[in-house]
């Protein structure tokens, strides 16, 4: 028999099947949360049910995230809270949840979080970067593993990408976006104006090196709280700098008055006496297309922006300063560190 709360979050107009597998998806989440908030209740058993915080959703996708150990994949959950799931039935003859798992997880709690609140959907970002984080995740440990077919890095799917990219203005400016989508979202890269990139060069070991600083000024996660300013080199530089170059020029022609910081980095079209903006629907056309004439997928799938952008995180000297730090302070989750520098301190069972 459901539990009430399950009652209470599930349409009536669900199958039978439907049902049966979001009760376990719903009982699996409920249980996790008690086991790493305890004494505190799951948010969406309350009466009256609250949405899960963004910092609840984060905790859970880290808990369900693989890592390498010992050659195999396991779950990065702390050993407390992992070993209870055993005894409750959870993770037998797997030492990890499959990412379809995982992935699946997400989504019907994205539903039921959903059904709270029709028309304001909290926590959507959150669950929408949970399952692209699991997808990353895999994708590392499969690449660690020895299958060399998922070891694509975000260098080499935007390399591939802006190969694809024809000689041309349009060219120039698809370069230019798809670069940018290894450190913003497509909502950052549709909204940068000129005045948040800083265009030059630094020292390298023998010669000067191009170099793009990009401040961040909306952050859409806490790594981007922890960094708003990214650095670009070589040749990611150059494919920014050259938009950068494109854009003042045009300014110059069509007003006959120096570019000023406010312009937006991005535009749809440059003619007579007016720019169109840029959107994050367009940005998103113009990088599908470019995927599709590049022929370029991760692990099988159709590549989005986000994958490129969770993998460059993962990638990114930043990233390893933060797991360095976690490793340094005994933590097993970035997650931790991230809760440090906010002000706040690493929950119960977060150090081993």
């Amino acid at each position: 028999m459901e539990p009430p709360w399950i009652t209470r979050l599930l349409s009536p107009g669900l199958s039978a099947r439907s049902r049966a597998q979001y009760l376990l998806v719903l009982e699996y989440a409920a249980t996790w949360y008690r086991l790493r908030h305890f004494p505190h209740e799951f948010p969406l058993a309350c009466e009256p049910a609250r949405p899960l915080s963004s910092l609840e959703i984060q905790a859970f996708v880290e808990d369900q995230l693989p890592v390498v150990r010992d050659g195999r994949a396991v779950c990065a959950m702390s050993l407390g809270p992992y070993a209870a799931l055993r005894r409750c039935g959870y993770f037998r003859g797997h030492a990890c949840p499959s990412e379809a798992t995982s992935r699946w997880r997400l989504r019907v709690l994205s539903t039921c979080q959903e059904q709270l609140h029709p028309g304001f959907y909290a926590g959507e970002l959150e669950f929408r970067e949970g399952i692209v984080r699991i997808s990353a995740a895999w994708q590392h440990v499969n690449a660690t593993l020895g299958d060399p077919q998922l070891a694509a890095l975000s260098g080499d799917i935007v390399s591939q990408m802006r190969d694809a990219c024809p000689e041309s203005r349009d060219g120039i400016l698809d370069r230019a976006m798809v670069t940018l989508l290894k450190v913003l979202t497509t909502s950052q890269v549709s909204r940068l104006r000129l005045g948040d990139l800083i265009v030059g060069q630094i020292q390298g070991e023998d010669v000067l090196e191009p170099a793009v600083d990009i401040s961040i000024r909306r952050p859409a996660n806490s790594f981007q709280r922890q960094y708003p300013c990214r650095r670009l080199l070589g040749s990611d530089a150059e494919a920014v700098t050259a938009w950068w170059v494109c854009r003042v020029q045009d300014v110059q022609e069509i007003t006959a008055e120096p570019a000023t910081p406010a312009l937006p980095y991005l535009v749809r079209e440059a003619s007579g006496h007016g720019v169109a903006k840029a959107s994050r629907e367009w940005v998103l056309m113009r990088f599908h297309r470019l995927a599709i004439a590049a022929g370029v997928e991760v692990a099988g799938r159709p590549c989005r922006p986000s994958m490129i952008r969770s993998l460059g995180d993962c990638e990114s000297p930043e990233y390893l300063r933060l797991v360095a730090t976690a490793n340094h302070l005994g933590l097993e989750r970035v997650n931790s560190v991230y809760r440090i520098l906010e002000g706040g301190s690493p929950r119960i069972g977060d150090a081993p």
